[in-house]
């Protein structure tokens, strides 16, 4: 990120001494006599933020908490530069499969990858549990119930404890190719077959959206 804390304007204006823009001169009410008794203007500095991403190229920070921010802090001018091919979602991750925990970016798309970020890139799930006493999870592939390829993913989980617990099961991307905009038009199609589940049991989908702020309140919330 480029910081450019101070840019200077000179807002002094010098004569039109040159014949041939003489009537631009009297359009703008400018004599020679009116331009010499102006005293000069001062300098005024302004606060420059360069180089800023909204939501496309940054998830959670979108331009109105950006703004919102930099308001909060004096900022006078934001140079906003959002990546082009992360605004069309231009060759990123768009289908998960549980073949393996972690596969190459370009597995089952509809693109071949050819860069060589493209080419290192992987795409991968990943599991996490609440670290609650009397919480057991088990997660497994087996190819029982693939929806598509050979295999899918079984998780078991048991609460023994009186208190909510969760089991998460995250889905990313290198260099933030699993990302995708609402402006996109997502559709997400999941397939999930419950073999068994408590009476308390609950299968959420959590979407992570970006922080916007709430009126003029400090707080950021998620939408």
């Amino acid at each position: 990120m480029n910081v450019l804390d101070h840019t200077f304007r000179d807002t002094n204006r010098s004569c039109l001494a040159h014949p041939w823009i003489a009537g631009l001169a009297i359009a703008l009410a400018c004599t020679a006599s009116a331009c010499s008794q102006d005293a000069p203007a001062a300098k005024q500095a302004y606060s420059v933020q360069m180089h800023i991403h909204g939501s496309f190229s940054e998830g959670e920070g979108s331009i109105q908490s950006h703004s919102h921010e930099a308001r909060a802090v004096g900022v006078d001018v934001i140079w906003w530069s959002d990546h082009d091919w992360r605004i069309a979602s231009y060759r990123h991750a768009s289908r998960f499969s549980f073949e393996s925990q972690a596969e190459p970016l370009d597995s089952g798309e509809a693109w071949t990858a050819q860069l060589p970020n493209e080419l290192s890139g992987k795409k991968f799930w990943e599991t996490s549990s609440s670290e609650i006493a009397g919480m057991s999870v088990k997660a497994e592939l087996t190819g029982d119930r693939a929806f598509e390829g050979k295999q899918s993913l079984r998780i078991e989980a048991k609460n023994s404890g009186e208190d909510f617990a969760a089991h998460m099961l995250a889905f990313a991307a290198t260099r933030g190719r699993g990302l995708r905009n609402l402006a996109s038009d997502i559709t997400l199609v999941l397939a999930i077959f419950p073999e068994s589940a408590g009476k308390n049991a609950r299968g959420i989908v959590q979407i992570e959206l970006s922080e916007h702020p709430v009126g003029t309140d400090a707080r950021m919330l998620p939408h």
